[in-house]
């Protein structure tokens, strides 16, 4: 019986109600950074930030250079945390 929500653990349906299972691993690229805009960022969650695009960048320097600016305008550096 097919789910109506995207439950990512679900069984797959084919069109005749045979069930198949997905190959490979949905989560294998899955990074992120959750914060609030404005809200400031310690030194390790900067560094971690960095990390993060430099791996999802995909070799283009222009976006990485151009997402590192996000970060830091958005999201003020506080060495205090």
């Amino acid at each position: 019986m097919p789910y109506a929500d995207g439950n990512a653990n679900m069984r797959q349906m084919n069109e005749d109600g045979s069930g198949f299972e997905r190959k490979g691993n949905k989560k294998k690229n899955t990074v992120a950074m959750i914060k609030r805009v404005g809200e400031p960022i310690s030194l390790r969650e900067a560094t971690d930030a960095l990390h993060v695009i430099e791996k999802t960048s995909g070799g283009n320097p222009l976006l990485k250079e151009l997402r590192r600016k996000r970060l830091f305008k958005n999201n003020p550096i506080d060495v205090n945390i």
